[in-house]
């Protein structure tokens, strides 16, 4: 099953939560309107902050539509504005999609968790030296920072791991798809070097 998937249930999720919010907004008026005793006065829903929500909900929607989009079609990994040197993800990308960013950290961060309370480390030695991981390596237990060398596949989360920019390499790649297989070979001689 595709992970762009759970990108559009968080999007649905927001415009069926300004469904909800459009209809208790409705329901207040209309208790309030009618006279009701114990009714909540109509300035509770007051119109431009019902506009307000509903905006952040549909804008929160349309940015989770097109990140599941841009997954689905397994295009434009760079549209998250990951600095392929540093491997930090730009403030500006945190505001323009915020509730991808969101979404993401929560989901993972919780998968995360669940991981770790059943005993599955962070990272896991491969070979004498060599770690394959998940985006929490500064949690990896047992490893000396920094890190001598780290190829990262995401393109959504800021490398927490300790490295140098000269022993960075950066693949973006959205979740659940492979990277460009074009770059093996560059990857092959980093890792080499």
């Amino acid at each position: 099953m595709g992970v762009f998937l759970r990108y559009y249930a968080a999007a649905a999720a927001a415009l069926a939560l300004d469904y909800g919010m459009s209809a208790w907004f409705a329901g207040l008026s209309a208790a309030g309107s009618s006279g009701a005793e114990g009714a909540a006065p109509l300035e509770l829903a007051h119109p431009t902050l019902r506009l307000l929500g509903r905006a952040v909900l549909w804008y929160a929607a349309a940015a989770l539509g097109l990140v599941g989009s841009l997954i689905y079609a397994n295009v434009c990994p760079q549209a998250l504005g990951k600095d392929p040197r540093t491997g930090r993800v730009p403030a500006w990308s945190h505001a323009l999609f915020w509730s991808a960013h969101a979404w993401n950290y929560c989901f993972v961060r919780v998968t995360y968790w669940k991981r770790k309370r059943r005993g599955i480390a962070a990272a896991t030695e491969v070979l004498d030296g060599w770690y394959l991981g998940g985006c929490f390596l500064d949690e990896v237990e047992g490893v000396a920072a920094p890190w001598a060398c780290v190829v990262d596949l995401t393109n959504e989360f800021d490398e927490r791991g300790a490295v140098a920019p000269e022993n960075y390499l950066n693949l973006p790649t959205w979740d659940g798809q492979p990277p460009d297989e074009r770059r093996f070979d560059e990857v092959g001689a980093f890792v080499a070097a």
